[in-house]
């Protein structure tokens, strides 16, 4: 970016205001819940429920952001972060979830991968 002489000087006076952030790729909201992180308001809102159902004493053991690795052999290929980990009471199945507005190709191979290495599927709590 060429700046004029004039330009130059504004931003040396503390005038020029920064660019406006670009709109996130799938409009996702990043926002805060109990202390937690979340990249979108699907998956804060989620938690929170999970939260009241841990509670109610209907799933133990609920993390947040757990991160699996991806293996080929004995190579790591990458990783698949969960939204949430919990186990169910009544039956004790380990549940592994991510919340999801938009399942993009990327999250597809991750999941075939996970459950081909775990043994398991991902759990999907889709936006209506």
């Amino acid at each position: 970016m060429r700046w004029t002489e004039e330009q130059f000087a504004d931003f040396q006076r503390g005038r020029v205001q920064p660019a406006p952030a670009k709109p996130r790729k799938y409009r996702n909201k990043p926002c805060q819940a109990d202390g937690e992180k979340f990249d979108s308001k699907l998956e804060a809102t989620r938690f929170q429920l999970l939260q009241l159902q841990e509670k109610a004493g209907e799933i133990r053991d609920l993390r947040a952001h757990v991160s699996f690795p991806l293996m080929v052999g004995d190579a790591l290929i990458g990783a698949y972060e969960a939204d949430a980990v919990y186990t169910e009471v009544a039956t004790g199945r380990k549940v592994v979830e991510d919340s999801k507005g938009v399942r993009t190709p990327l999250f597809r191979w991750k999941a075939r991968h996970f459950k081909a290495q775990y043994g398991f599927a991902i759990t999907e709590v889709r936006k209506r």
